[in-house]
């Protein structure tokens, strides 16, 4: 079974928070300030995020993503 597209008629914009998946797994830097990357080397927030986006049905409008002050600046661009 398929689902088709749900409109979201609220007003309201739907979004996901970065801890949806994993505070530690997809937010928090090593110590070397580097963010976490998955096997193909993507962040894996980013990966998620798209991932989610991809499979639901109801369209997403936002995304709120933690940051921590000893992430290595390069990683932030």
């Amino acid at each position: 079974m398929t689902i088709g597209p749900i409109e979201n008629i609220s007003g309201i914009p739907l979004g996901i928070l970065g801890t949806h998946l994993g505070f530690l797994e997809a937010l928090v830097p090593d110590d070397n300030g580097m963010l976490p990357r998955n096997n193909d080397g993507e962040f894996v927030i980013a990966a998620g995020a798209r991932e989610l986006i991809e499979l639901s049905p109801v369209k997403i409008d936002l995304i709120q993503i933690s940051s921590f002050g000893t992430t290595n600046p390069d990683e932030k661009d």
